[in-house]
């Protein structure tokens, strides 16, 4: 979904497609110069974080995430943050785009907030 285009910008919804972007982007020392310092942000860590914000200031009593079934390094990424295989899917076209139903085959990972909590105290 486009919210704003002009002849040199397009602003857009994130798609599961800009994950490896945005990491590559984050791991660039010179993009996160006045972020962080220069100081890459590991995948891991932006995942952590927020999953402490969705349960501590949001209160959600489960989160969830997904991505596409080839996508074994965000699965990693699920996995190490606590949060468990849960299912199959298929996006449907209007998430992902015009592409075969192989392409568009994804997982759902998920965690409670007590299994966080549990994970936190270990």
């Amino acid at each position: 979904m486009v919210l704003l285009e002009t002849a040199r910008l397009r602003l857009r919804q994130f798609t599961p497609d800009d994950v490896d972007r945005l990491v590559e982007l984050d791991s660039d020392p010179e993009v996160m110069r006045y972020v962080t310092f220069g100081a890459p942000t590991p995948r891991d860590q932006g995942a952590a974080a927020l999953l402490e914000h969705g349960f501590r200031r949001v209160g959600a009593d489960k989160i969830s995430a997904r991505a596409l079934a080839g996508n074994a390094a965000s699965q990693a990424v699920m996995g190490k943050c606590g949060l468990r295989y849960e299912t199959d899917f298929v996006y449907p076209e209007d998430v992902i785009g015009v592409r075969s139903v192989a392409e568009r085959a994804a997982v759902k990972y998920s965690i409670t907030r007590s299994q966080w909590q549990t994970g936190r105290k270990a």
